[in-house]
């Protein structure tokens, strides 16, 4: 028997501006690559629209960090709303589709996180979900390779990196990645970048590890 509505987190109201924008830009992706979520209809809030909205918002986000004052900060809290019941609506309509279709692959790889079921599901055999470990090195310039001590099961790294890591909102979305080594490109030499990971896998979404360091060059 297929499980319920509540089966998926869908309710993000929890997460930070920057971690928002980074969340629903992994359920857009992971939604448009998974091959039970095609053809959906224009009527259906989906990653084409959900993608729409967050980009306004991104942009709502910055503009309020650029000091636009009370009424820039009013229309980031708006677009925020915005994009909050879009991802809920869309999250509602991938369960009802795999209810509807008795297909319960629906209900995974598609950017968002599945909640812990109570009772016996709970019991999980692999414990909590761990906190990947990585160290970071330089590769060519303007490219940094982190190396990630691998987590065994099927599963995503998920990388943020930033300047400024006191700040939570300045983070930027580095992907999601299954290699244990990761390349990214673009990082402007002299300047300290620090990265920060965490583990999506069968058992949940693991916390954010410890931000690591180095000097691009």
């Amino acid at each position: 028997m297929l499980p319920g509505l509540d089966l998926l987190e869908i309710n993000l109201r929890g997460l930070s501006h920057a971690e928002l924008i980074v969340k629903v830009n992994t359920i857009i992706e992971m939604s448009r690559k998974h091959p039970g979520l095609q053809n959906i209809s224009p009527d259906v809030p989906g990653p084409d629209l959900l993608e729409k909205i967050n980009v306004d918002y991104a942009a709502s986000v910055q503009a309020a960090a650029n000091g636009g004052g009370r009424r820039a900060n009013e229309e980031r809290d708006e677009k925020r709303l915005e994009v909050l019941e879009h991802a809920m609506m869309w999250g509602q309509h991938v369960v009802i589709l795999s209810k509807t279709r008795k297909d319960p692959s629906l209900l995974q790889d598609n950017g968002f996180d599945q909640k812990k079921q109570q009772g016996r599901q709970s019991k999980s055999k692999n414990g909590p979900t761990p906190v990947p470990e990585a160290r970071v090195k330089h590769g060519d310039t303007g490219e940094l390779i982190l190396i990630v001590k691998q987590i065994v099961g099927r599963g995503t790294y998920e990388v943020r990196y930033t300047t400024t890591p006191n700040d939570p909102e300045s983070f930027t979305d580095g992907g999601h990645h299954t290699l244990c080594q990761i390349a990214l490109k673009g990082f402007v030499p002299g300047t300290k970048y620090f990265f920060s990971l965490r583990y999506h896998g069968p058992n949940g979404t693991s916390a954010w590890s410890d931000p690591i360091s180095i000097i691009a060059l």
